[in-house]
């Protein structure tokens, strides 16, 4: 029993103790449970700060990225829709010279009573959209006879005339 007793006031003690010290440290300990949830609040708050902050630089670099393609798109718009006007203008001029040199052509023809005229545009002759299709070399236009050769650049006749240089007389005159 006397050993019962012992323990029943150890215990009583270690009680009183443990009471004692909650006593003395619950205000050091609700000062540092609110310490604690300032300084979580505080970086929470913080950490939203900082993700905002990256959030809306991310967001206005975007903007810019966005903003230079948009400029770059309408800049190359731009530029397909003057490459398109200077190539329908030069399509135009093309047309218009061709157009005055068969015009002169057609004139220096009846000037020397020509029956034929080939005119190329390209030094590549395509000498068989030019002659009627026949199995022979030979064509008759008028009176005169054309001997096509093998190679499609030579074309002859005992009466042709190069019109080149006249050609390019009356173009400089104009």
């Amino acid at each position: 029993q006397r050993n019962q007793a012992q323990r029943q006031l150890l215990i009583a003690r270690n009680q009183d103790i443990d009471a004692f010290a909650n006593e003395a440290v619950k205000a050091d300990k609700e000062s540092l449970r609110a310490q604690f949830e300032e300084a979580k609040t505080k970086i929470t708050e913080e950490a939203k700060q900082t993700q905002s902050a990256a959030l809306e630089r991310n967001k206005a670099l975007m903007e810019q990225a966005m903003q230079a393609s948009k400029e770059r798109q309408d800049k190359r718009q731009h530029l397909m829709a003057e490459l398109q006007k200077v190539t329908k203008e030069r399509t135009e001029l093309e047309d218009k010279i061709l157009d005055d040199i068969s015009d002169l052509t057609a004139k220096l023809a009846v000037m020397h009573k020509l029956a034929l005229v080939l005119a190329v545009k390209d030094v590549r002759l395509d000498i068989e959209n030019l002659i009627p299709a026949t199995q022979s070399s030979t064509f008759n236009v008028g009176s005169s006879i054309f001997n096509v050769t093998n190679d499609p650049l030579i074309v002859t006749t005992s009466n042709a005339l190069d019109l080149t240089d006249e050609l390019l007389k009356e173009l400089q005159m104009q």
